[in-house]
């Protein structure tokens, strides 16, 4: 069963506050709109405690943030669990299908939605994913690749690093390399932006560009998009492909958070004036909270060991404390090992690009 939660003590005022300014006149308003009794909103208010998803629900009706106002320390553990001095015992090696399923539910959606936004209406883009370092952004490029509404094994991939600019401190060897992988009739950024749209005629192609961050510097990603995207885009709008699902996506990955600290021609906003040329900036990648743990491990219960579900609150402090509280690929790992897996054999199988 899930645990309870109330409202800190130093909050209790602001919860209330918040009935009247998200339009509750009454208690009883908030409780027919989410379908409660009136008592279960009353004891959120009075700091009494309440089931944790009821709580969960009405923190998002009244827009506070649960992780913030909820009081974790005083909250009661059930008599047989006194004796532990862990809540996540020694386990069996849990199912790694049903592991993989529920991972893909933690975090990062607010970069999913903004992308699945994205090639929902856009068949044309390039994508920035970034964050700091052990943030997991290829977990994230993976997961984003599985939005696409196309047959990956038969879209045209290509992956390729940033490293060889830093080798040579120039482009030419980037574009050289792209020239073969496409078919391209010379090196020229030109050249090759042709050979991707006569890919693109008969098939999806994907662009994967890692390590954005160990370009030397700004100005090398500012050449990059004006002599290869932006023709590539330009010319991709004017020979659209021949099937309406194909997309042709541009993902460049940044894997120490070095470009929040560069001027780049971006947008974070996907509004009827954005167009193909514009690289789109995906939200930030950040910590998991204590919140967005909890939340996930009772949703995703029935993919998960009975042992790191049953005492969610004592799961999560164990989880964070033990893991730089909330660095994203940290999580995972400790996720895995708890499931009787290792994230970094587990990998292997999972990210494919």
């Amino acid at each position: 069963m899930p645990r309870s939660l109330k409202v800190a003590k130093q909050y209790r005022e602001r919860a209330k506050l918040a009935l009247k300014r998200n339009g509750y006149a009454r208690q009883q308003d908030l409780a027919e709109a989410l379908g409660f009794a009136r008592s279960t909103v009353n004891n959120f208010l009075n700091g009494k405690p309440v089931d944790y998803l009821n709580f969960l629900e009405i923190c998002e009706k009244l827009q506070l943030a649960l992780d913030e106002i909820a009081d974790f320390a005083d909250e009661e553990i059930p008599d047989s669990t006194l004796t532990s001095t862990s809540v996540v015992p020694s386990i069996e090696k849990f199912s790694i299908e049903h592991l993989y399923e529920a991972l893909l539910c933690l975090n990062y959606t607010k970069q999913e939605d903004r992308f699945a936004e994205f090639v929902r209406e856009h068949p044309i883009g390039a994508c920035l994913i970034h964050g700091e370092p052990e943030f997991g952004q290829e977990w994230l490029l993976n997961r984003l690749l599985k939005l696409l509404p196309v047959q990956m094994t038969t879209a045209f991939v290509h992956r390729t690093s940033f490293l060889r600019v830093t080798r040579s401190y120039s482009l030419e060897s980037l574009w050289r390399e792209l020239a073969v992988a496409t078919g391209a009739t010379s090196s020229s950024p030109t050249d090759v932006a042709k050979a991707v749209c006569n890919l693109w005629q008969s098939q999806s192609v994907i662009l994967i560009f890692k390590d954005v961050d160990q370009l030397p510097g700004a100005e090398f990603l500012d050449e990059f998009i004006h002599k290869f995207w932006h023709p590539l885009a330009a010319e991709a709008c004017k020979c659209s492909s021949q099937t309406l699902n194909d997309r042709l996506i541009a993902f460049l990955v940044d894997s120490q958070g070095r470009a929040n600290d560069w001027s780049i021609n971006c947008t974070e906003i996907l509004d009827v004036n954005w167009e193909p040329l514009q690289l789109l900036k995906l939200p930030k990648i950040t910590h998991i909270t204590r919140f967005e743990l909890a939340y996930w491990l009772e949703k995703q219960k029935d993919k998960l060991p009975q042992a790191l579900t049953v005492q969610i609150e004592q799961a999560v402090i164990e989880i964070l404390e033990s893991r730089e509280f909330g660095i994203p690929q940290l999580v995972l790992e400790a996720v895995c090992k708890r499931c009787g897996h290792n994230w970094y054999q587990s990998e292997r199988v999972w990210l494919k690009f």
